[in-house]
């Protein structure tokens, strides 16, 4: 069984051959990661398994202090595709260094976003987050800000908007790739797109491909959106998320893998020969 995950619109020809070669299945977290296999042409199963979403994930009872807090988590990795400069640029556009609204990352204090941030004298209003020890204290964070906001060009899935709604926290994100599969305008506030641009060579796994370039004017309305009319989407994501809970939970998400195996173990009568075939 083969695990995998795609970011950009592209899969170099040889992956495919050696999934072919080796796999008698493929895992995938999304649909589009699901369908950019099956168009790339490979001839062996491919099923959807999406992140799960732990028990820690939840509404807290606490409601947001200080400023109008916005968060985001991603990898100094990939600050491209998960558009740090988009981000801080559509925070100067909306708000204009105005301390009554805070950008919160959880991110590496790296040299270069220090510099960015010093860049756009934004020291006041944007906050690197410390740590988090456990997934206790990191999903109670979501409920110390008013809104997530993460607009990334691509994702194989996208885990963080999804545990940001299941603790009933406002979502501002793209609905393109993997966010797509669980995205809604009832409950979440899209980042608009505008049109492609190529992965940059230096990507940790570059494929040649393309992802979503973000459009830098929708970003700072939806800014404006979530910041102005608060109350009404808190209240749309709070409706929302028990069901997200329930159908993200690993329990429901794991079951299609769970059959296969079940399937497998019953045609081959389990044993050894199971786990030489799967799991090594």
């Amino acid at each position: 069984i083969g695990i995998l995950v795609w970011d950009s619109d592209h899969i170099p020809q040889n992956l495919i051959t050696r999934c072919d070669d080796i796999f008698d299945l493929v895992i995938v977290p999304s649909h589009f990661c699901r369908n950019l296999m099956l168009q790339s042409g490979t001839t062996i199963p491919v099923i959807v398994v999406p992140h799960g979403i732990g028990e820690e994930f939840y509404p807290r009872d606490h409601s947001p202090i200080g400023p109008f807090s916005f968060y985001n988590v991603y990898t100094q990795l990939r600050t491209f595709r998960k558009s740090e400069r988009e981000l801080l640029d559509g925070f100067l556009r909306a708000f204009d260094r105005d301390d009554g609204y805070l950008l919160r990352l959880r991110t590496a204090a790296t040299e270069s976003l220090g510099q960015a941030i010093a860049d756009r004298n934004l020291e006041n209003v944007v906050r690197i987050d410390d740590e988090i020890p456990d997934d206790d204290a990191y999903a109670a964070r979501f409920s110390e800000v008013q809104a997530t906001v993460h607009p990334s060009k691509a994702e194989g899935f996208g885990m963080i908007p999804l545990q940001s709604l299941a603790c009933g926290t406002p979502v501002c994100a793209p609905f393109v790739t993997g966010l797509a599969d669980y995205l809604d305008h009832s409950y979440a506030l899209e980042i608009g797109t505008c049109g492609m641009v190529p992965e940059p060579p230096d990507e940790e796994f570059y494929t040649a491909g393309n992802y979503h370039a973000i459009d830098e004017a929708s970003l700072v309305r939806v800014f404006h959106e979530v910041a102005n009319n608060w109350p009404e989407h808190k209240q749309r994501t709070l409706a929302a998320s028990a069901a997200l809970r329930n159908q993200y939970s690993w329990q429901k998400v794991a079951q299609p893998l769970v059959e296969v195996v079940n399937a497998e173990l019953e045609r081959t009568g389990g044993g050894l020969g199971f786990v030489r075939r799967y799991l090594v």
